[in-house]
């Protein structure tokens, strides 16, 4: 089984942007890169827990399906500017507070892992990219750009992911083979 890999750039992040129609589609890529989430969290997300938000704002989810640990994350405006027009069109189609962020386009059903993964990939390979995409793309391209363009430090990471191990957050970060071989390269 191939392992999901993470966008690594961000030119190759605006590619995908350039590919995506659909409100919901748009919200479910920025959401899923900048609020970290497993997919199964982000998907258990109702429409009472972004509605009225703005930049800044907190969104708690009290048990994350997997750890079962608590996670806070704040919404930057990529995030506010993608969800307004989603929750709008969600109730413009009878949606109420209490029902799913992200569903099915016929179905109107909560969108289910299997369908975000399969998403993930079609985005990617539309926008040309090569790899292994799924539901946990996001989280990982979140990861991999902020250590790799922003040299954010793998401890706070670690925490940011929500990781109990460092050696789990490492495999996120993708540790590149051309990264190996500058440090071989470095004379001192």
């Amino acid at each position: 089984m191939a392992t999901t890999e993470p966008i690594k750039s961000s030119e190759d992040i605006q590619k995908v942007r350039n590919v995506l129609t659909l409100k919901r589609d748009r919200a479910l890529f920025e959401l899923g890169m900048h609020l970290a989430f497993r997919g199964s969290d982000l998907l258990s997300l109702n429409i009472k827990h972004v509605i009225g938000k703005v930049t800044g704002d907190e969104i708690k989810v009290t048990s994350e399906k997997k750890t079962r640990k608590p996670r806070i994350t704040n919404l930057n405006q990529q995030c506010i500017d993608v969800l307004k027009p989603l929750i709008r069109e969600r109730f413009n189609e009878g949606a109420k507070i209490n029902d799913p962020l992200f569903v099915a386009q016929r179905s109107k059903n909560r969108l289910t892992i299997v369908s975000l993964s399969r998403l993930w990939n079609h985005w990617c390979k539309l926008a040309g990219l090569e790899g292994t995409f799924a539901s946990h793309s996001g989280r990982k391209t979140k990861a991999y750009i902020m250590r790799v363009e922003d040299e954010m430090p793998i401890e706070v990471l670690m925490k940011v992911l929500n990781h109990s191990s460092p050696a789990m957050t490492l495999r996120y970060a993708s540790i590149q083979d051309k990264e190996c071989k500058q440090f071989y390269m470095r004379a001192l």
